[in-house]
């Protein structure tokens, strides 16, 4: 009977996704599902329409200031058509430019970043607004025909959770990795000596043929 104790090593889950750059290293991130993603979606809709109600608000008492006065009907019609343009401005704001604003910009939303959520693309880089249009745009085909069926068996079906909106501007969601560099200090091994510490260079200056050995390691 053998006394070798057998070692089990811990495989990624299956909602990792591995990456690997020209330079053969591994990049690993983890994909966002369907309940995370859900919930970014809604902080961020209770953002934009909590906004849109104050803007109800304060167009509705700038009103209702105008009809106060008299003779002046025709300016309060005029008020009141501008009012209902501009909260239509902001709806269609909501809809169509806030998430491409933001994940053009950021890669991400407000609602995604309280999650630590982000958009990135297949291939593990930052997503631009051409993407990030795209899989917006997209989500009108993801809500058909009610709360969000084609795009919820669309991830589903995809092992990045992706959407339709995501299948067409190659990008994906995942979770950040939110490090503490404070919690996890710089170990060397073997530890440095104190003679070696004492004889490091206050400023480290390499020649060209330095820095491209570095460059081509």
């Amino acid at each position: 009977m053998s006394d070798t104790i057998p070692v089990v090593t811990a495989e990624p889950l299956d909602t990792d996704i591995a990456i690997e750059t020209p330079e053969h290293i591994v990049f690993r991130h983890r994909v966002a599902g369907p309940a995370r993603r859900l919930f970014a979606y809604l902080l961020d809709l209770m953002l934009c329409y909590g906004t849109l109600i104050v803007i109800g608000i304060v167009v509705s008492l700038v009103a209702l200031g105008f009809s106060g006065l008299s003779g002046v009907s025709d300016q309060l019609s005029g008020v009141a058509a501008a009012g209902v343009g501009f909260v239509l401005f902001v709806m269609f704001c909501i809809e169509w430019v806030y998430f491409v604003v933001c994940e053009g910009r950021w890669g991400t939303t407000p609602g995604k970043r309280a999650l630590g959520l982000r958009v990135v693309t297949i291939d593990g880089r930052p997503i631009g607004f051409s993407e990030a249009a795209l899989r917006n745009v997209l989500r009108a085909a993801d809500l058909l025909p009610i709360g969000y069926f084609v795009g919820v068996t669309t991830m589903a079906c995809t092992k990045r959770f992706q959407r339709l909106g995501d299948l067409l501007a190659g990008t994906m969601v995942v979770i950040t990795q939110r490090n503490d560099a404070r919690a996890m200090p710089i170990v060397l091994y073997p530890a440095a000596t104190d003679q070696e510490l004492a004889n490091l260079p206050a400023v480290l200056r390499l020649d060209a043929d330095e820095r491209a050995a570095i460059e081509l390691f």
